[in-house]
């Protein structure tokens, strides 16, 4: 009777045993068919209760996330047997079990409400394993749901919490990683930073070191950090190397690089990146999928202008694709085939696959692929002057965009639509709708731009071949140095050790202090001094790029205005309206061009800008007048500028206009600009020798919107106007710098 009492416990701890050994069965290499299938057998034995909980929660962590349905049946079972057997530590493992089935499904606030509920029984249960999982959770949660500083807010006490409890270093590397996505989130780069390399830190093994290595980067990536990238990506690929490791890691850490690569247009080295990345999934047969590599190859061989073989790798990938049916991936594919044609001016190839793209996106019913493929066609027809067919499929695109809701992924797509509806409607002179659709075009376009450096892949690439030395170095010091303090030691036995020794050494343990203050102090304000100088740089490019995209801008609605004028030749009202407003509008170019092809981007020279000014208003007209200036050289601020630049051509507009309308031999403007250095008024004269301003003239009663203009820029900037008649028109203005106020 003892015998079988004993026996019979025995079987039930090893059953236990074995129960608890599944709980990291991955690392045996056992597949998840063969781990339920050994699960549902211990099911079968005469078990105890609590034994049969921890089968019951392992089946419902091991059919997640592949089969929701069968991982949320154990997870009700678990909970029922836990609600009979009054298991706080079971209801615990329950609530979590639910909630990464909701958080899988997008239901973060219900995500967030099971862990809630499972923190609270696991807190009872005083299981600090369960509390420290559940709250990791609820980390991950909050970054779900876009709320960071909650995340932060939550995963810095855990970090303390696993601290003080010896939770093992997995769960703190998880945790501290998700901390530091946090901090990217909130755009707290340097800190994402820290927690990313933090944990790192808490991994032993060189393939959990490569995992987060890539994981980091993709997260910084993602952020176009192409920089702090590559600085993570570098020593993933010295493990990689040293330590023949080919996984999924492996190959997400040379696609990671060569899409780095390719946005600081280095397309050869991408291009050997996803050589790598593809020769990993061939050896290994990883799919991640495999065809989405091949299309990256084909699209480095087609920015280096190797057509052919581009060509070769999307018709590689478009046959895995099909095959596999992943049709997101076959209609990226036929679009690459699209724009590969039309680059070579093939228009009725990039048209047929094109076409296919359309078809493919349509039948996987996703409005995204749907908008794009349209506005791909559209280009293609437009590329091809099919001006009817490229309207009908930029519309069908909008049709669909307005029927959806709304979608960010498309924006870039409704951007292109609009830009090339301007462009349609120009060409078939709807003028009003054209510029309907530029507005439109400007208004949802990112203005944001990559600001990337090249040269900093270059840099890096030293810094990582001088660290391989640095730390061969290290080595060789480290050994010197315990060879040093062997000697030492010996020496220290065979001495005293007097009062003198011990305040030599307390002395140089000041000294060390000091030093080691001083040293660091000075390498946190040259790190400080490096982040402003590049904040600096930054702003300097933004700026740069802002005064680019404006000059674009304007540019592009001289060109439109220029199209009405050819439209309208006959009404020559119409075409001295819009003669004017392209004057108007070219005053405020110039200077953004002069901003912008300067290093100094908020000053224009005055002589300069006086000099391109006159010389655009006097192409426009066919009078031959003559124009003697006195331009003080001196740099003004773009807020006065612009309106300084809108007066000088309405003054001048107006005696191309009026002044001259006999016949008069010597036509003459004059300008004169000075500044006073005493004050902040600058003095503006423009006057001619012709009729002169008519009688009992008022400019507050001009019917001249030119000259009205002028009186309401001169208010604006707090200056004063005088006019007077003296053998001509001369217009004497006062204007004053506000910025200086």
């Amino acid at each position: 009777m003892i015998y079988k009492i004993q026996s019979e416990w025995v079987t039930k701890v090893s059953l236990v045993a074995i129960v608890l050994i599944f709980g990291s069965i991955d690392l045996l290499g056992q597949t998840e068919t063969k781990k339920i299938d050994s699960l549902k057998r211990i099911l079968l034995h005469k078990i105890p209760d609590s034994t049969r909980i921890i089968t019951y929660d392992l089946l419902s962590k091991n059919y997640y996330p592949e089969k929701l349905d069968s991982s949320k049946v154990y997870a009700e079972k678990l909970n029922a047997l836990s609600e009979r057997k009054s298991s706080d530590l079971g209801k615990a493992k329950y609530h979590k079990r639910i909630g990464n089935i909701e958080i899988y499904l997008g239901k973060y606030e219900l995500a967030q409400k099971s862990y809630e509920k499972g923190l609270a029984y696991a807190k009872k249960s005083k299981d600090k394993y369960a509390i420290a999982t559940i709250t990791v959770n609820l980390v991950i949660n909050a970054i779900k749901m876009v709320e960071p500083e909650n995340a932060i807010a939550i995963g810095l006490p855990l970090l303390d919490y696993m601290r003080d409890n010896e939770i093992s270093d997995r769960y703190k590397s998880i945790a501290t990683r998700w901390i530091g996505d946090a901090y990217l989130m909130l755009e707290k780069k340097k800190k994402a930073i820290d927690f990313y390399n933090k944990a790192i830190e808490f991994k032993r093994k060189p393939e959990e070191k490569v995992t987060l290595y890539v994981n980091n980067a993709i997260m910084l990536c993602n952020t176009a950090d192409y920089e702090n990238t590559l600085k993570f990506l570098y020593p993933v690929l010295e493990i990689i190397e040293k330590q023949n490791i080919e996984n999924i890691y492996s190959i997400l850490a040379y696609k990671t690089l060569g899409g780095v690569y390719n946005k600081m247009e280095m397309y050869e080295k991408a291009l050997e990146s996803y050589d790598m990345a593809y020769e990993i999934s061939m050896k290994t047969g990883i799919d991640t999928p495999i065809e989405n590599t091949i299309y990256h190859k084909g699209m480095m061989l087609q920015k280096l202008n190797r057509h052919l073989e581009a060509r070769e790798a999307f018709l590689s990938a478009l046959e895995i694709a099909r095959k596999e049916k992943n049709l997101p991936n076959a209609n990226t594919c036929l679009n690459a085939l699209g724009y590969s044609y039309l680059r070579e001016n093939n228009y009725s190839e990039a048209l047929y696959y094109l076409k296919e793209a359309v078809t493919v996106a349509e039948e996987q019913k996703d409005n995204v692929l749907v908008i794009d493929s349209y506005t791909s066609l559209g280009q293609g027809y437009l590329e091809a002057n099919n001006i009817p067919e490229a309207k009908k499929a930029f519309e069908k695109g909008r049709d669909v965009f307005s029927k959806a809701k709304y979608i960010s992924p498309v924006i870039e797509s409704m951007s292109v639509y609009h830009q090339s509806m301007a462009f349609i409607d120009s060409v078939e002179g709807n003028y009003y709708k054209s510029l309907y659709h530029y507005k439109k075009y400007i208004a949802i376009k990112d203005s944001s731009n990559t600001l990337k450096v090249k040269q900093t892949i270059a840099n890096l690439e030293m810094a990582f071949e001088t660290e391989k030395k640095d730390k061969e170095i290290k080595v060789l010091s480290a050994n010197n140095e315990i060879q040093k303090l062997k000697v030492e030691k010996e020496k220290n036995i065979r001495m005293v050790l007097g009062s003198a020794g011990i305040l030599a050494l307390l002395f140089l343990g000041i000294t060390y202090n000091k030093y080691r203050t001083k040293k660091n102090a000075l390498a946190i304000i040259s790190e400080q001094k490096m982040d402003i100088e590049e904040k600096n740089n930054e702003n300097k490019l933004l700026i740069k790029e802002i005064h680019h995209r404006v000059k674009n801008n304007l540019q592009i609605i001289l060109s439109l205005l220029s199209s009405g004028t050819n439209k309208s030749e006959k009404d020559t009202e119409t075409t001295q309206v819009i003669l004017e407003s392209k004057n108007r509008i070219k005053s405020m170019a110039l200077i953004h061009q002069k901003l912008y092809s300067t290093n100094n981007f908020i000053k224009v020279n005055s002589v300069d800008y006086f000099k391109d000014l006159i010389a655009h208003i006097k192409h426009s007209y066919s009078d031959d007048i003559s124009f003697e200036t006195n331009i003080e050289n001196s740099e003004i601020k773009m807020d006065l500028a612009v309106p300084l630049g809108l007066i000088v051509n309405e003054l001048i507009t107006n005696a191309y206009k009026y002044a001259f309308e006999g016949e008069q031999e010597a036509r003459v403007v004059t300008i004169n600009f000075s500044n006073s250095p005493q004050s902040d008024m600058y003095k503006l004269e423009v006057i001619d020798n012709g009729n002169g301003l008519p009688e009992n003239f008022n400019i507050q009663l001009s019917e001249s919107f030119g000259l009205q203009m002028v009186s309401g820029l001169v208010d604006q900037l707090q200056g004063r106007l005088n006019y007077s008649n003296n053998n001509g028109a001369g217009f004497e203005i006062y204007l004053k710098d506000l910025t200086t106020a």
